[in-house]
């Protein structure tokens, strides 16, 4: 029979990804044009425990060094990062999310959270209990093999 199932909910778990950050970047186009993914991820683990280093970034988001670095410099000419020295390591540069980053992240949380509420609006109750169990599972599986 082979692996048509894996596959297929492969397939659908991409195409689901794809459609929201598409309806996310559509919903906030005046705030992340010139944007990409990578930058939005960068942006996240900034925002999770500021201030963060390069290397931290790096770690945390799996994008190469020089990636990172560029986009780092990409958001801080938009204003929503900066960069500071360490006052206790003066080798360290520490990365910042900005008040613009800040609204920003928000804004897209925000409105993310608000599509996904509006389409679930149209499932039943039964099938959003079968959504809602097959994530689960999924998360399950996933945090094992993390371990």
């Amino acid at each position: 029979m082979g692996r048509e199932k894996e596959y297929k909910i492969i397939t659908d778990f991409t195409v689901i990804v794809k459609l929201m950050k598409k309806k996310l970047f559509c919903i906030n186009k005046e705030n992340i044009s010139n944007l990409g993914i990578s930058s939005l991820i960068i942006l996240n683990e900034v925002e999770k425990d500021v201030p963060k280093t390069l290397k931290e970034i790096t770690e945390k988001s799996g994008l190469p060094n020089s990636t990172a670095s560029v986009i780092i410099d990409k958001l801080s000419q938009k204003g929503f990062v900066h960069r500071k020295r360490d006052g206790n390591d003066r080798r360290k540069i520490l990365i910042y999310l900005t008040e613009e980053g800040r609204r920003l992240l928000d804004d897209l949380n925000n409105k993310g959270l608000s599509y996904c509420v509006q389409i679930l609006k149209s499932a039943s109750d039964e099938e959003i209990d079968i959504i809602s169990k097959g994530l689960r599972v999924l998360k399950e599986i996933m945090e094992k093999d993390i371990v």
